[in-house]
């Protein structure tokens, strides 16, 4: 299999069924909502996560991330210390990430899904 191009907006589930392990290299990922306390989770794998403060921007090769708004950087009373830009999944295993059900944030998303055998 190729590497595959997931690129757009709105949450995302991706689930690897390739029948090898892959790689989900997060090249740009931006969370807007309008919550002050928070915009979203991204989660993988057996089931670890990362929750989102209501704006945030990063990705792979950005030289800066921004925060913006009511309660800045935080999520549910916690700072927000960043993400995996590079994530690896077996076979079977889920990538995703989407909105708090209170916050409708948007996603704009750009991300590469590059298997084993390259």
């Amino acid at each position: 299999m190729a590497a595959q191009v997931l690129s757009g907006t709105g949450a995302l589930t991706y689930t690897n069924n390739t029948g090898e392990n892959v790689r989900i290299v997060i090249n740009y990922l931006q969370v807007e909502g309008s919550h002050p306390h928070g915009g979203g989770s991204m989660s993988w794998g057996g089931g670890a996560s990362v929750s989102f403060p209501t704006q945030v921007t990063f990705g792979r090769n950005l030289a800066a991330t921004r925060e913006h708004g009511q309660n800045v950087g935080r999520v549910s009373n916690s700072v927000f210390d960043g993400a995996p830009t590079e994530i690896a999944l077996a076979n079977g295993d889920t990538f995703s990430f989407s909105a708090q059900s209170y916050n409708n944030a948007n996603y704009t998303y750009n991300i590469l899904v590059i298997p084993e055998s390259g």
